[in-house]
């Protein structure tokens, strides 16, 4: 996932860098205390002034009952991470809270509309999502903003701001390599949608590879071989939360009105997904916007509701009953039309869309 940016090797105490120290039981003390009497342990047993004079990065593995079972927590932009003893065990919460040391946040979903339209933690794209109680797998990576954020990928980043010209462009799967197994030859993987705002979008294709045991990304649980489009703040680069906002197959649009400061939207579509190639080839779009393109706007997960008799960009059955009108097909998530707009595939729910675009009846 790292181009080798990222070399994880044990560190040169114990077993694999693996040590066990002993610590005064105390049956009041919390996580947090029970944590800090293990720092001194390691401190006293090596003599050391802290433990990062052994290692870059640190885990605490806590017996049972110090945590509660499966759980743990890590210090952001830091080198410890704490958990329960059998959760030591597991790669991806290893991954997770190694991503929070890195100055990662939690990767929420959007594009599953339960509640508030937002599920914590549940990309399942990447490591900064859900979990999985798996020794060895699943093999995956970090999802588009969390790839920017680490600049594993600096040299194949591409962007797109409100004055580039419209065109097409071929997005590499983000795992990729040429032919002669280097990088080059393989720009870009990822594109940022800058804008003045500090809240950006982030374009990868989440493509697994080809061959089985090559790809560090073979087994991403979510969005498998599509074009996948991630919201982060902080101008990408700092420690803040994402929300996978698109999952795209060929054929397939995304618009969000209104992305650029100047009211231009931002026009995405898939106009093929080559996977044997590991590439899409991508149209994108803003000023001047295509007529139709409010008319074919995914719903997003945000609160604004104009009152003005009419369901569009933004507003859904939820948070503006005033204007959008709601009919359920019962599917698992729920399937919404908004004055003739369906749910798409059960993923996006398509505001003011034309009767066309409806697949179910309201």
């Amino acid at each position: 996932c790292s181009q080798e940016r990222l070399l994880l090797n044990p560190a040169s105490v114990g077993t694999n860098g693996v040590v066990t120290v002993t610590v005064k039981e105390d049956d009041d003390s919390s996580a947090w205390q029970f944590h800090n009497r293990v720092t001194q342990a390691v401190q006293d047993q090596f003599q050391v002034s802290s433990p990062t004079d052994l290692a870059d990065f640190v885990v605490y593995c806590l017996p049972p009952q110090v945590l509660p079972s499966s759980t743990g927590y890590a210090m952001v932009n830091s080198w410890l991470s704490v958990q329960d003893d059998a959760q030591c065990l597991y790669l991806s919460p290893q991954m997770q809270l190694l991503g929070y040391n890195m100055g990662l946040g939690p990767a929420h979903d959007a594009t599953h509309y339960q509640d508030d339209f937002v599920v914590p933690h549940g990309d399942q794209t990447g490591m900064m999502g859900y979990t999985y109680q798996q020794v060895d797998t699943p093999k995956m990576c970090y999802n588009a903003a969390q790839l920017f954020s680490l600049q594993w990928y600096a040299n194949d980043v591409g962007t797109w701001t409100q004055d580039t010209e419209a065109g097409s462009l071929i997005l590499h799967g983000f795992v990729k390599k040429a032919a002669d197994g280097s990088a080059s030859q393989t720009f870009p993987k990822l594109i940022q949608f800058e804008r003045s705002s500090q809240l950006d979008l982030y374009m990868v294709l989440n493509w697994q590879g080809t061959t089985t045991g090559s790809s560090p990304n073979e087994q991403t649980q979510e969005a498998v071989n599509q074009v996948t489009l991630v919201e982060a703040g902080a101008d990408g680069l700092g420690f803040a939360p994402t929300v996978l906002q698109a999952k795209l197959s060929a054929g397939e649009r995304f618009v969000m009105p209104e992305y650029f400061d100047n009211g231009c939207p931002l026009d995405i579509r898939i106009e093929e997904i080559n996977i044997a190639q590991g590439h899409a080839k991508i149209r994108i779009e803003s000023c001047p916007a295509s007529a139709d393109a409010e008319a074919t706007s995914p719903h997003l997960p945000r609160s604004e509701c104009n009152d003005n008799g009419r369901c569009e960009a933004f507003e859904n059955c939820y948070n503006c009953p005033s204007d959008c009108r709601g009919h359920m097909t019962g599917n698992d998530f729920g399937r919404f039309c908004c004055d003739g707009g369906p749910l798409v595939e059960g993923e996006y729910h398509i505001a003011a869309c034309d009767d066309a675009r409806c697949g179910y009846e309201c």
